[in-house]
Order: C-alpha cells, then sequence, then structure tokens
C-alpha cells in the first residue's frame, strides 16, 4: 500500500522465511527482525529513519529497537494497537499498552501515534464503503493481496480453535492466516 501511494523507499523487517512475500509487496531492502542488530544494520544501509509503520506493536520486538533508529525533529511513527508489552504464553496472561509514547525513551521531537486497526468504523465514510467497494478494488487491483491460509483440524470447534490459539502462542505462524471450520 506504502508504494501504490508514491513512498519509493520503502524498508521492512521479516522472519527469513518472509522475506521474498515482503519484496513482493513493495520493500525494497528487507531485515531480519530476530537479528540483535537489526536497527543497527537498518541505519547503516539507509540511515536515520523518518517516517515509520510498526504494524507488530511488540514492545521489545519493534517498539524499542525502532525508537533507536529514527531521527529526531520531526521524525513521525505510527504504531498499531495494542503494543504488546508481554507475550501471551500457555501459563501466562498477555499484558498490553496504548500508548506508544510510554513504552519506549524517544528522541527530542519524535512524533508517536498509535492507530487502532478497527475503528474505522467510527469515520461514516470507511463504515460505508472500506469492506464493500474500497478493500475489494485494492485487492483486485493487487495493491494488497491475502495472506495465505493454513487450515487448522480437530474433531471439534473447540479442538480447533484451542489448536490454533496455541499455535499463535508457540509463534508457529508467520506470513498466514489461520482458518478453521466453525460448524459440520
Amino acid at each position: 500500500v506504502l508504494r501504490y501511494y508514491g513512498f519509493g523507499n520503502v524498508v521492512a523487517t521479516a522472519s527469513r522465511r518472509n522475506f521474498e512475500l515482503v519484496k513482493g509487496c513493495g520493500a525494497l531492502e528487507v531485515f531480519d527482525y530476530a537479528d540483535e542488530d537489526v536497527g543497527e544494520r537498518i541505519e547503516a544501509k539507509v540511515g536515520r529513519v523518518d517516517l515509520v509503520l510498526d504494524c507488530i506493536g511488540s514492545a521489545e520486538g519493534s517498539v524499542r529497537p525502532i525508537s533507536r533508529i529514527v531521527g529526531e525533529g520531526g521524525a513521525k511513527v505510527a504504531i498499531l494497537l495494542p503494543i504488546i508489552v508481554r507475550d501471551a504464553t500457555e501459563l501466562v496472561e498477555p499484558e498490553y499498552a496504548m500508548d506508544g509514547q510510554a513504552v519506549a525513551e524517544w528522541k527530542e521531537g519524535v512524533e508517536v501515534k498509535g492507530v487502532r486497526t478497527h475503528n474505522y468504523l467510527n469515520n461514516q465514510f470507511h463504515a460505508e464503503h472500506l469492506q464493500p467497494n474500497i478493500m475489494p478494488a485494492m485487492l483486485a487491483q493487487g495493491i494488497v493481496k491475502p495472506n495465505k491460509q493454513k487450515i487448522v483440524e480437530g474433531p471439534t470447534l473447540l479442538d480447533r480453535a484451542q489448536k490454533a490459539m496455541d499455535m499463535l502462542r508457540r509463534k508457529e505462524v508467520s506470513g498466514e492466516r489461520l482458518v478453521w471450520k466453525v460448524a459440520e
């Protein structure tokens, strides 16, 4: 979408197995977010970054590393909310934050905005047109591409749903959407 709207120097992070997928979406450079020095690698390749869209919103995994490489005085950062402060496990509840400014130390003049992704219904135009008109047109034109689907199998709806949640907690899913049958 960024390339479609004229942003030419799109840099992204992804797991190594999704590099080609992300490049296919328009990124010129892709870096492995699991590399400990990913921020330094990005900065060495492209210099300071002034516009950031964080689609992950993980305090440790994305927000704090981003805070170290954005330029001061005029840089803008948009973070999809909620921000994950602590991941869920089978034994631990997740912890979330809604204030991107509070979860990292930002340089002077950096503008940080939290973006509520499902608030489009509060905008009358988007509420009436996003799902029935805009998204189908963007899909048809190849501006956005649907994720691959992974079918989650199991004998009952509850088993399938639990299996999907466990897969998400174990971070087994990357670059694909989980789908399971809700009725027989």
